[in-house]
């Protein structure tokens, strides 16, 4: 399947919303900018994350234009239309104070590419904020998995040192509803035994679990980190 990425972001305002409260609902505090900063969102699509978020000094780099039109006309960011993986960035150099990359890393086959553009952005001590699903990849929208242990190797391989993470739990935060008949019986018994573990692991307890064990049951990762070189 052959994604119109140029297009994508048509008609994409509805359920956003609700899309981001359960994903970073819980977590919004860790996002923390401080005031008047300059941001970066990269890959950001229409910038309605960082207008989630409640930023106003950004920058939105994509090669969406129905993303960067939205993200131009709706919430009045600065836009750059580039291809991320073929395009040399027209960011300045160190300009930035904060960048933002959220769901964008699984999408393509080297993101050490895209993080030494980000840390080459970033100002002396900037920070990175990295949100990253640990999913299983279905080779076309999404083209690999990058699991917490991967994700520290290359952040640490192009300048950067984890600072702070919250790790979102997948499988024991199953619910029940979950198990539907169109799945495999193997995932099946996997969601069975999360929701039936949920049953007796309270919220907290749950992120604890998964920051225990990133890799395997951790299933979105919010890392916070610091350009170190």
């Amino acid at each position: 399947m052959v994604y119109d990425y140029e297009n994508y972001w048509e008609n994409s305002i509805e359920g956003r919303k609700a899309y981001y409260d359960n994903l970073y609902g819980l977590v919004k505090k860790f996002y923390n900018f401080g005031k008047g900063k300059e941001v970066l969102d990269v890959a950001g699509g229409s910038g309605q994350l960082s207008d989630y978020f409640g930023l106003k000094n950004v920058t939105l780099i994509d090669v969406s234009d129905s993303g960067l039109k939205l993200a131009r006309n709706k919430f009045g960011f600065k836009t750059i239309k580039c291809d991320l993986m073929r395009d040399s960035w027209p960011t300045r150099d160190g300009n930035y104070d904060f960048v933002i990359c959220n769901e964008f890393l699984e999408h393509i086959h080297f993101p050490s590419i895209v993080l030494s553009e980000i840390n080459k952005s970033l100002k002396k001590n900037g920070i990175l904020y990295l949100g990253q699903p640990n999913m299983t990849p279905d080779g076309e929208h999404h083209v690999r998995r990058i699991n917490y242990s991967y994700l520290k190797c290359i952040l640490e391989e192009n300048g950067f040192e984890i600072v702070d993470n919250i790790i979102a739990p997948k499988i024991i935060s199953a619910r029940f509803s979950d198990i539907r008949k169109d799945i495999s019986f193997v995932t099946k018994l996997k969601l069975f035994i999360g929701a039936s573990l949920g049953l007796f692991l309270s919220k907290k307890m749950q992120f604890l679990i998964a920051k225990m064990f990133p890799n395997f049951l951790g299933g979105f990762y919010h890392i916070k980190a610091k350009k170190i070189n």
